[in-house]
Parts: structure tokens; sequence; C-alpha cells
């Protein structure tokens, strides 16, 4: 899916290294969940062997064998988002009730390694949209979500890389991922403000009013600043602001960036 938004992150500190072989080499990156650098956002650089190919397993090796002659690399202008679910030290938890949005984790089954295949739970989001759900830049959260913390990803949103994703915490009940009427995204996949990296809203309606299906974010902000006025705490890992009518909810910016993929 081509994501152009994601070019904001070209600028090392925002994204990793990968480095694609053009035999069966298997892929060289810069960091893993659990270090304090980890982020779902790779810079390209495609490699090659000058002579016979042999096993490089980690970055410090492959430019080693740049230094002696025994590759070449080339960078390119690509930014690529790839999710990490099995890495040296751990994998993705798999949820095996598969009766809630979070649950015992977000796969199905153990990945296979071997025929390279992953198998998700997928979720529902308005507008028409089905994703998955990898890791979270706020790592606290992490463990309780069992998804991978990407700690480097909450950069992304200050470099405008992100979009946004719309929860709701009460309402009509239903398969978003506080139990209640699914999430609402700012954009589709394949339209150029859209991205796999969203800053994550959450909204409540007020006691007072009937909460109804809000299907687009334009519905959610109606609906948020139709009426009157009420004052809502800062809570960890929100940066929320005075909000406005049926909804009450967080502000234009959350700390909390969701890494994801998406299909309609």
């Amino acid at each position: 899916m081509f994501a152009p938004k994601l070019g904001a992150l070209a600028k090392p500190g925002l994204s990793g290294e990968m480095f694609l072989f053009d035999d069966d080499h298997p892929a060289v990156l810069s960091t893993e969940p659990g270090r304090a650098d980890y982020r779902p956002a790779w810079r390209v650089s495609r490699v090659e062997f000058t002579g016979a190919p042999r096993d490089l397993g980690s970055v410090e090796a492959l430019r080693q064998a740049e230094g002696k002659g025994q590759v070449r690399v080339k960078a390119t202008k690509a930014i690529l988002n790839a999710g990490i679910v099995k890495w040296s030290r751990g994998e993705l938890p798999i949820d095996s009730d598969l009766k809630e949005y979070l649950g015992g984790g977000q796969l199905i089954e153990q990945p296979d390694t071997q025929s390279l295949e992953v198998t998700f739970k997928l979720h529902e989001c308005f507008p028409g949209v089905r994703y998955i759900v990898i890791d979270t830049s706020m790592e606290p959260m992490a463990g309780g979500m069992n998804i991978a913390p990407s700690p480097a990803l909450a950069g992304s949103s200050e470099a405008g890389g992100t979009g946004r994703t719309n929860v709701f915490m009460n309402g009509l009940k239903g398969p978003g991922p506080m139990g209640f009427q699914p999430s609402v995204f700012d954009s589709q996949a394949g339209a150029e403000e859209w991205s796999p990296y969203w800053d994550h809203m959450t909204y409540a309606w007020k006691k007072s009013k009937t909460p109804r299906v809000l299907t687009t974010e334009e519905e959610v902000h109606k609906a948020r600043d139709d009426g009157g006025a009420r004052r809502v705490s800062r809570q960890s890992g929100h940066k929320r602001r005075d909000i406005h009518g049926q909804l009450s909810g967080s502000g234009d910016r959350s700390q909390h960036v969701h890494g994801v993929m998406s299909c309609r």
C-alpha cells in the first residue's frame, strides 16, 4: 500500500534501517522490539554481494563486509511499514479464545517461520476498513494490550507521519477496542493523507445525549462540537483539552501512537 505520509519519517531517529538482499538472504534490521529505538518504520537499502554470498546476521557484520568490498549497499528513498511479529527474545502472543478485541493477543496461530505466514485477528473500523494491530508507542500499555512496544514511534506524530483513529469508551455496544462501536479513521488506506500509524483519540458520549453510530471523522467532530462544554481531565498517554458538545474527547494530538496495517 502506497503511503506518502511515511516520507516524513525518513530522518534518522524516526525510522530504523532495513537491508534487503537480491537473493534469498534474510533482511537485516537495525533494531527489534524490546529496544528503546524500535519502531516499525524502516529506511530501505538494497544489498548486493560482489562475490560468494555468505550469512550476515547484523548491521555491524554487513557494514564490515561493505568496508571490505564484499557487498555493495545502495540506499533508497523508500520508507517501509513492517511491524515485527517474532524477534530474537520474543514474539506476539496468541489469543486462543478469540472473544475480545485485545484478549490474549493479536495472533490466532504461532508465526510459521517455514512458510512465512502469520494469521492475525482482523478488526472492523469505519469507513469500511479492516485492520490488524501490531504495536504501540506507549511502552507501559503494550504489555496489557499484548502487542509489541515501539517507544521510538512516538516522534512520528510531531513529524507529520501519523493519521488519527477515534475510539469510543461508551455508547452503543460493538466490536470496538473498548467494547463499543467500531473506531473511526480519519482516512482510508490508499488515500494520500492515510498513514498506518495513528494518533489515538478517545471519546465518550455525554450522559445527557443519546448515543448513535458515527461513521466518519466529520460526524465525530460535529458531535463533539455541537452543544455545551465540559472539562475533561488529563489522562496518562493522552494530551487533553476543553471539548464541546455531545461527545467528550481528546485534543488534537495524542502521545499514544499505534502501528497497524489496514485493508478495504
